[in-house]
């Protein structure tokens, strides 16, 4: 039998039984939801902390949508909004945020193809605009790729820029999701692209909609419709032996459809959940250890 898959088969054998025995249940009373307060909201597909205001956070409709990114305080208040010129909005699914050497930086994946259709999908990058305005940005960076293996439906992005490296996640209903690698690009570096991703493995997940990169500790946490689940990874760590982990792993707000979920800048993890309100919600996740140690 093939080491691989043989590995592969006890890591979800070992992640389906730890999720039923060990999961951290967060009841409803426990979860404190903020309506989010915009008509225009409806469809929160991706979130990010801003690293301009802290307290505030970015997010982005699903597809069909105009190329508008909103942002919110925690209480779910409208505080701005930026409409990115020249961009498209086929299927935008997740976004994150970061600091590129001094400067704040957000990006958003066009990447979502519930039908493995789209031969090639992108990825956004430009500074963070002021979260306090109404405005319009114009000077973006654009990542297009196409998988070594076919089309994928993605819905999951994380940044890590010490690293200099993009994190995507695919989505499935069977517990594999593929994870591929590929190289940020430096901010003066140009505005067009064209990359392949790398295939680094696979995660035993199902229908994974959602992931970030806390920015001090490198811990990388994923959501599907109802857990998150949070591998320990340190900063500078180029490696994929973090995939090898059983994660922690905790039980989601019951919301309408959670498909956004971020660490802020304290390294709190807080989710969006689509519906008319939307909703904005932080979750209490325990750690069993420390967050960066070995295993």
């Amino acid at each position: 039998m093939n080491h691989d898959f043989l590995g592969y088969c006890v890591t979800t054998i070992g992640l389906a039984v730890t999720c039923l025995f060990h999961c951290t249940h967060v009841r409803g009373d426990d979860t404190i939801f903020q309506d989010i307060e915009s008509t225009e909201v409806t469809e929160s597909s991706g979130l990010a902390p801003s690293n301009r205001e802290p307290g505030i956070f970015w997010t982005h409709n699903d597809s069909g949508g105009e190329a508008k990114l909103f942002a919110i305080d925690s209480k779910g208040k409208l505080t701005g909004s930026v409409v990115l010129d020249g961009a498209e909005a086929v299927d935008w699914e997740d976004m994150s945020s970061y600091v590129d050497g001094s400067d704040p930086r957000l990006m958003v994946g066009d990447f979502g193809d519930n039908g493995a259709k789209r031969e090639s999908v992108s990825i956004y990058l430009f500074d963070e605009p002021n979260p306090y305005e109404h405005s319009r940005v114009s000077s973006l960076q654009r990542i297009d790729y196409r998988y070594p293996d076919g089309p994928h439906d993605c819905e999951a992005l994380g940044v890590a820029p010490i690293r200099r490296e993009i994190l995507l996640v695919t989505k499935s209903i069977l517990p594999v999701a593929a994870c591929y690698s590929i190289r940020l690009p430096k901010r003066d570096e140009g505005p067009r692209f064209r990359q392949q991703p790398s295939r680094i493995g696979t995660l035993a997940i199902p229908l994974v909609a959602s992931m970030d990169i806390e920015s001090g500790t490198g811990d990388i946490i994923l959501c599907n419709y109802f857990q998150c689940f949070r591998y320990l990874r340190a900063s500078d760590d180029s490696s994929a032996q973090w995939m090898k982990q059983i994660p922690e792993m905790t039980n989601l707000p019951k919301l309408k459809q959670i498909e956004a979920i971020t660490f802020d800048t304290n390294g709190d993890v807080w989710v969006t959940s689509e519906g008319i309100p939307g909703k904005i919600a932080k979750v209490s996740m325990p750690l069993t250890q420390r967050a960066g140690s070995s295993d």
